[in-house]
């Protein structure tokens, strides 16, 4: 589960941006521990599209991400835990 984590994400970074299929989420960030982020994927109305739970570990993570079913568009990754949270826009063209 997801738990209160001590650190920073210094960056997210979504390739391609814009997209229209696959993705790749490099994701920078300083944690106390390994421990459980929480993933949401929010259209531009704040709507909410995909949620899980990932595994972060200080240094560089990667996150493998299907966009392919995704309407052309903005929409936001927002990472959480406790009170560590980063967000970042990007784009999907069909």
């Amino acid at each position: 589960s997801v738990a209160n984590v001590e650190g920073n994400i210094s960056s997210i970074r979504v390739y391609p941006n814009p997209l229209s299929g696959s993705a790749i989420i490099n994701v920078e960030a300083v944690v106390s521990h390994p421990a459980y982020v929480e993933a949401t994927l929010l259209n531009a109305q704040g709507e909410l599209m995909e949620k899980q739970n990932i595994q972060f570990v200080s240094g560089e993570n990667t996150l493998q991400f299907n966009g392919s079913s995704l309407a052309s568009g903005i929409y936001f990754v927002k990472l959480s835990a406790g009170s560590l949270v980063s967000t970042t826009r990007f784009t999907v063209l069909k």
